[in-house]
């Protein structure tokens, strides 16, 4: 980098710095608002907790199955390759 490179560099960011600091102080007001939101919700019920309840039960039964169904690949696999 030459020097005058690094000096129109610097003269880039902090033509910027002003408006980062206020798109940074926007983001963290936002932030704040949002988090006070989530604050006034902890300790109450999921209101779509017996759904997913359901779901994460499908899920064993599913991923129970495709061990099982994987077993039996693996036994017919060595069962062909013991005939062979």
């Amino acid at each position: 980098m030459t020097p005058l490179g690094l000096i129109s560099r610097l003269e880039h960011v902090l033509e910027r710095f002003e408006l980062d600091l206020q798109e940074q102080q926007r983001r963290a007001s936002d932030a704040t608002r949002r988090l006070a939101g989530y604050e006034a919700r902890l300790g109450e019920a999921f209101p779509l907790q017996a759904e997913l309840d359901g779901k994460r039960a499908e899920l064993t039964r599913i991923e129970a199955e495709l061990a099982d169904s994987s077993k039996n690949v693996r036994s017919t696999a060595k069962f062909i390759e013991e005939m062979r």
